[in-house]
């Protein structure tokens, strides 16, 4: 089933939301924020860029006591979020509320904006408690800044008659990037993870291996297929990350599945990648 959220527009690009609140390392935080709000019900929800439904979607607000939803765009009130009508921010101090969620990172400002209209005594919380630690962010001061989250899966599987090999480079050099560093981790079919690890990638326009059987071996993993989610900390340019992936079928004579040119990222370098230099 298709989710309800949005990942390009015409007009501003790529959106970068749907990376953050998605991302493997916020799930746990996610989860925690979802059942404290529903421990202290009922909420109210301030939602001035109509981020509510996508946030939902990933992490449906199951137990979740909803009084209102509010919105900063008078042409946004009345819409039904949630299936609730939104009402104007300007009602907010007539909530019935014991907390406030505010659906914002780098909520500060705009808390400051509507701090007086927060009925006392209202605890407040916001998607800053999902924020990513500061060493994996690109630019600190803008969260959602498409260049903190350029990352990506790619399809990853070795068991004992097939393998798979994801290929990229380190590109962002191009463009000024300096420190380029590769988070990443690899899960099984279920979403279980069976591996994480942080690396610098190789200077300059270097190229990035990543072999399925180096990879189980490094990990002492039995058979998986699965997913390998990379982030790519200190891009530059852009945050769109190429890769080609390779398939292979050990036990057949020319078995070597096409390469697969793809948009995404890939990489476990040193003992993810097997360059001619590094032993697996």
């Amino acid at each position: 089933m298709a989710l309800c959220i949005q990942t390009f527009s015409n007009v501003t690009g790529g959106d970068s939301f749907f990376k953050a609140v998605g991302h493997p390392r916020v799930v746990g935080a996610a989860k925690a924020l979802i059942a404290l709000l529903a421990a202290q019900g009922p909420i109210a929800i301030y939602d001035p860029y109509l981020l509510l439904e996508a946030f939902a979607e990933l992490y449906p607000l199951l137990g979740v006591h909803i009084s209102s939803v509010f919105v900063q765009n008078l042409a946004d009130v009345g819409k039904i979020i949630l299936g609730r009508p939104a009402r104007p921010v300007s009602d907010l101090p007539r909530a019935r509320t014991r907390a406030l969620f505010a659906t914002l990172f780098d909520v500060a400002r705009a808390m400051d904006h509507i701090r007086q209209l927060i009925p006392p005594g209202t605890e407040t919380h916001s998607l800053d408690e999902l924020r990513l630690p500061e060493a994996m962010l690109t630019n600190s001061r803008r969260y959602l800044d498409p260049l903190n989250f350029a990352t990506n899966f790619a399809f990853f599987r070795d068991d004992d008659r097939r393998h798979t090999r994801v290929v990229t480079a380190n590109y962002w050099s191009g463009y000024g990037a300096r420190h380029v560093r590769l988070w990443l981790a690899l899960f099984d079919r279920e979403g279980r993870t069976l591996a994480q690890r942080e690396e610098p990638a190789p200077p300059g326009a270097g190229g990035i291996v990543i072999d399925s059987q180096a990879v189980r071996r490094r990990f002492a993993l039995g058979p998986f297929e699965g997913q390998l989610f990379a982030h790519v900390i200190g891009a530059a340019g852009h945050d769109v990350v190429k890769y080609a992936l390779d398939l292979f079928g050990e036990n057949r004579p020319n078995s070597r599945a096409r390469t697969m040119p793809t948009l995404g990222q890939p990489t476990f370098t040193q003992d993810f990648r097997r360059p001619a230099t590094t032993k697996a």
